[in-house]
């Protein structure tokens, strides 16, 4: 019996580049990556606030300051919820 596939599901043809990028100005540019490094920055800001510790029922939680923010079942979990 004859394997049948999903033609629609698939990507067809060729990928093709953006080719509008290169109508962005030096300035538009630089305000992109300006914008990008503050929400980076913001981002690991929150984040170093976090601790993550062990609570007493053996589950893993999220801890800014003394407010509780996240529970988790493991340590996996925890940091991968960073």
């Amino acid at each position: 019996m004859a394997s049948k596939y999903n033609l629609h599901a698939v990507p067809m043809g060729r990928v093709n580049a953006n080719r509008n990028a290169s109508n962005l100005t030096a300035d538009a540019r630089a305000r992109a990556r300006n914008r990008s490094h503050v929400a980076t920055s913001k981002m690991r800001a929150k984040l170093s606030a976090v601790q993550v510790i062990q609570g007493d029922d053996s589950s893993w939680l999220h801890v800014i300051g003394d407010k509780i923010v996240a529970r988790f079942a493991s340590v996996g979990e925890a940091v991968a919820a960073l």
